[in-house]
């Protein structure tokens, strides 16, 4: 008789488990499926209506209430190309590109956009194995990544607790196995979600908004001038002070340049 009612407990349990896992997975797809979408739809509207002003005036009012993503800054970037701004365009592409760094449109429109610009800077070619890393980096997002941490953790929880309520070895074994399997993939994401969040919050690449200004030879007004930038030029910004910016071109050139000429990424 008591042998009885610990079998019934433990179905109890294993059922209560069950359902509190599946409500969970219905708690991440609703969320998912409840997603406001209706601001970046009427933003997308406007740009379809040739209202590109309205269209930007939309995209920006979502990326100031932290709807970012790369369709956003696309959109935003194509709605600055339409107006003539390509400084704009450009630095919102890369923006867009922080979040998908293997999407072909951005890289083409991208290069359209840099077209439009005065200076032509040879860059230096990825080595092969940076280029492999940053497109697996890229080849999701970090809240696509963060979801599939949190359900293999909780898969690894939901298996953990089968594999004490479970008697039979065979069975015992291969829960443990497969919730430390779970574990280690939560881990694993985690790890990628943090890095790509690292990397989308990195400000140390900048786009030149001025329509011209010289590079000095140090954070000076009257300090010699080294070369002149034009806007839309992308730049790695070394170090800061007072004001200006030291930075770096895609041709190893270095100087020093107001702050006001450029905006980070």
């Amino acid at each position: 008789m008591k042998l009885h009612n610990q079998k019934e407990i433990l179905k109890k349990r294993f059922y209560i488990t069950a359902f509190s896992f599946a409500v969970f997975l219905l708690s991440i797809i609703t969320a998912f499926a409840q997603n406001p979408k209706v601001d970046f739809g009427k933003a997308n509207n406007a740009y379809k209506s040739e209202n590109y002003e309205g269209a930007i005036k939309l995209y920006g009012q979502l990326i100031k209430e932290g709807k970012l993503s790369a369709d956003v800054y696309f959109n935003l970037g194509n709605s600055y190309y339409k107006v003539g701004n390509y400084q704009s365009a450009i630095l919102n592409y890369e923006r867009a590109k922080k979040f998908n760094a293997v999407d072909d449109d951005i890289d083409y429109n991208l290069r359209l956009a840099n077209m439009q610009c005065i200076d032509k800077i040879e860059t230096t070619p990825q080595v092969f194995y940076e280029k492999w890393f940053n497109e697996f980096i890229y080849s999701s997002t970090p809240d696509a990544r963060a979801t599939i941490m949190a359900a293999a953790l909780w898969l690894a929880l939901f298996f953990f607790v089968l594999y004490i309520f479970i008697k039979q070895v065979s069975l015992r074994k291969a829960t443990f196995f497969v919730a430390v399997v779970c574990l280690l993939v939560g881990g694993f994401y985690f790890l990628l979600a943090a890095k790509q969040s690292s990397l989308v919050s990195n400000r140390t690449d900048a786009i030149i908004m001025a329509e011209s200004d010289y590079v000095k030879s140090s954070p000076d007004n009257k300090s010699a001038n080294l070369f002149m930038l034009h806007a839309g030029t992308k730049v790695l910004i070394l170090d800061k002070l007072q004001g200006w910016k030291k930075i770096r071109i895609a041709n190893g050139n270095v100087g020093w340049i107001p702050e006001k000429s450029l905006e980070a990424i």
